[in-house]
């Protein structure tokens, strides 16, 4: 019996020594090697090249930032645009830029089913008409256009934006939805 109590209490202080691991977390948090994602919205200023974007912010503050080609809908002086960055090593990296200039529009699609349109203001309002869903706002994230309903909420890639065309690819169901520009 004396044996017994002796095993029990030797493995009751064996597992009390024994280091148990915490569980890991999946959200990876920013840092020296992956700096956080940051969003600067403003005017394209005169001093934009190729590829650097000089952005004067609503507050009054000019910006500066590197990027590739990677402006959907195009950049020109004047322009409102969105840009998601990150920060590395002092300099501003622009890794999605939306020409909201470009985008707030009203835009136009018809086909067989009938027309549908929607339109962004340059305020942020957004309106549509023709659709079998009522979207009650948007908002651009990475890129993408997110279309807010009741119940959940549509995503979609700018496939292509200019003047006078916008293209949305659906990545829910990977259908495209074509739009002209209404004047």
């Amino acid at each position: 019996m004396k044996q017994l109590l002796l095993i029990c209490a030797l493995l009751i202080a064996f597992t009390s020594c024994v280091d148990t691991p915490k569980p890991q977390t999946a959200i990876q948090q920013p840092d020296e090697e992956n700096p956080p994602m940051l969003v600067a919205f403003g005017t394209v200023g005169d001093g934009t090249s190729m590829h650097s974007l000089e952005l004067i912010n609503q507050k009054g503050d000019t910006l500066y930032f590197v990027y590739e080609n990677n402006a959907v809908g195009g950049l020109a002086v004047g322009d409102s645009v969105n840009v998601e960055y990150k920060n590395i090593d002092g300099e501003y990296n622009a890794l999605y830029i939306v020409n909201f200039s470009t985008l707030s529009h009203r835009w136009v699609s018809s086909d067989e089913a009938g027309a549908v349109s929607f339109t962004f203001g340059s305020d942020g309002s957004f309106s549509s008409e023709g659709f079998d869903k009522h979207y009650l706002s948007w908002h651009v994230i990475g890129g993408d256009i997110f279309f807010e309903l009741e119940d959940r909420t549509d995503k979609y890639a700018i496939d292509l934006l200019t003047d006078d065309a916008l293209s949305l690819l659906s990545l829910t169901d990977g259908t495209t939805l074509s739009f002209s520009r209404d004047e």
